[in-house]
């Protein structure tokens, strides 16, 4: 299916089965996105709303989403290169804390790519007061006007575990299909 030059994410992100786990994500406010392991391509969860909506209306703010997807790539191929063959996805914050779910493109035993899916916080784990106490710091170089900063905080997505558990397998499944 892939060669080294990269996945065909064109064709990818057209199969049924990734458009529908898409508009899911979409209705809780979360963006899909994907990280290619031999292209370098990738396009950081771009959700409507929220914060990462705003994070990435600002140059800096797409750069450092770029670079929270290769640093998520990085980790999903460690755990591929360590054997670990009950590759799930794995969680991770960005520059502005938010969080991201990723589950890893597999061809041959091989990672060659990822879906993230994100940015969400944790219902009953994360304080929502410290969250918008530090965001100012956190997304400083964004140079975003504060009202503006804390009202999309307020309408950001924030999850239960189980949801966060229901997108995790939605996740894999597009992986699954993506990979076959």
């Amino acid at each position: 299916m892939a060669g080294r030059t990269g996945l065909p994410w064109s064709s990818l992100l057209r199969l049924d089965a990734v458009k529908r786990i898409e508009k899911i994500l979409a209705r809780r406010g979360l963006g899909l996105g994907y990280v290619d392991a031999f292209s370098g391509e990738l396009r950081p969860p771009r959700p409507q709303t929220g914060l990462c909506a705003l994070v990435q209306s600002r140059e800096a703010g797409e750069v450092a989403c770029a670079a929270t997807a290769t640093e998520t790539l990085r980790r999903l191929r460690a755990r591929g290169e360590s054997g670990d063959r009950a590759l799930g996805c794995i969680a991770t914050v960005c520059h502005a804390g938010i969080i991201e779910v990723a589950a890893p493109i597999m061809v041959a035993g091989e990672v060659v790519g990822g879906l993230l899916a994100g940015g969400f916080h944790v219902v009953g784990e994360h304080d929502p007061d410290v969250i918008l106490a530090a965001l100012p710091q956190r997304t400083h170089a964004l140079a975003l006007a504060p009202g503006e900063l804390a009202a999309t905080a307020r309408r950001h997505p924030w999850l239960p575990r189980h949801e966060i558990a229901s997108v995790e397998e939605l996740l894999e499944a597009a992986a699954d299909e993506v990979s076959s």
